[in-house]
């Protein structure tokens, strides 16, 4: 999603909606492991670490490669790319009982 404001920059308000929009994933998550009994820590601290080294890395394939070869299609492009990760993850969940 480009910045409201057209500035290239996340600014505070944009990180908090994304933030929250990316937290809302949670909810599912801590239903998930909530019935079939999992430690809520270890989920917890699990899924922040993975959290915080896939926005990293991700951040910095996209501001070294990303931008400067894809240009204005890279919003779409990566939009497309998390469209298909949830929708592999939703066919993944389906068929395995415990994901």
């Amino acid at each position: 999603m480009p910045s409201r404001d057209g500035s290239k920059t996340v600014g505070t308000t944009e990180s908090i909606i994304l933030g929250i929009t990316l937290s809302i994933n949670n909810l599912a998550g801590g239903f998930d492991a909530g019935i079939i009994h999992l430690n809520i820590w270890a989920i917890s601290s699990i899924s922040g670490l993975f959290s915080y080294i896939c926005i990293g890395l991700s951040a910095f394939i996209g501001a070294k490669f990303a931008a400067q070869r894809l240009g204005p299609s890279a919003s779409f492009i990566s939009g497309a790319l998390l469209d298909s990760l949830t929708r592999v993850v939703n066919i993944l969940k389906a068929g395995h009982p415990l994901m």
